[in-house]
């Protein structure tokens, strides 16, 4: 019976071997299928296929694929306008100052530093929670997240032969609606976090499925994954 393609449907009888990866790579899409599902009988856990979720962007090229999820969501034009009267008070404290000689100026100058820098920390969170995407690119070599425009916490980038498991997690905040983080797992055992904070729960999942799919690895059960 030949062996199909999970990705693009095509024939894998005559796909090159990755030593690296254990792998067949699928010569139209880069798709790798571990030698472990063939051997188990089995291609993913059967589990429903998550539609792409909304605010969510995928493409492939070249072997390598792209997954875009944007930060914005309608709670964070709160936090936008706290920020702008924020900054703004803190621009009206530094304007009376033109008025006070040296001596004045230096006083009262130094004494909100500690807001200025708050100020410029608030400012850039603010800007990168409404203009923001994370970017996911997946190859059979490597796996890289960066936040673009505003760079943050959280960028990432790893031998995709490393990754083991995928799994996305629920997590119950006192106050507010939960958020939602992929998390990942390395074939040393070593667990990490691979995306953090989402407030939507078909992107973790979203992320999860595609990325396994794409690399071929086996979904699961994993204690506390949704």
């Amino acid at each position: 019976m030949s062996t199909k393609c999970a990705k693009c449907g095509k024939n894998m009888d005559a796909a090159p071997y990755s030593k690296a990866h254990n792998a067949l790579v699928c010569p139209s899409c880069g798709y790798l299928l571990r030698m472990e599902t063939l051997t188990r009988g089995e291609e993913r856990a059967s589990r429903p296929e998550v539609p792409l979720p909304q605010g969510m962007t995928i493409s492939s090229g070249e072997g390598v694929l792209i997954l875009r999820a944007r930060w914005f969501e309608r709670g964070y034009l709160i936090l936008a306008l706290f920020t702008l009267l924020f900054d703004g008070a803190l621009a009206l404290w530094y304007t009376s100052l033109l008025g006070l000689d040296a001596v004045g100026v230096n006083y009262y100058s130094l004494s909100p530093v500690i807001h200025l820098v708050a100020s410029v920390i608030l400012t850039w969170y603010t800007l990168a929670c409404l203009f923001d995407t994370s970017v996911i690119s997946i190859s059979t070599e490597r796996i890289v997240v960066r936040h673009r425009p505003f760079p943050w916490f959280g960028g990432m980038s790893l031998p995709a032969h490393q990754l083991d498991q995928l799994w996305s997690e629920r997590q119950e905040k006192v106050a507010g609606e939960p958020l939602y983080h992929v998390r990942g797992q390395l074939r040393n055992g070593r667990t990490f976090n691979f995306l953090y904070g989402l407030h939507n729960p078909s992107q973790a999942l979203y992320i999860e499925q595609e990325i396994e799919h794409f690399l071929g690895i086996v979904d699961r059960p994993v204690p506390g994954a949704m």
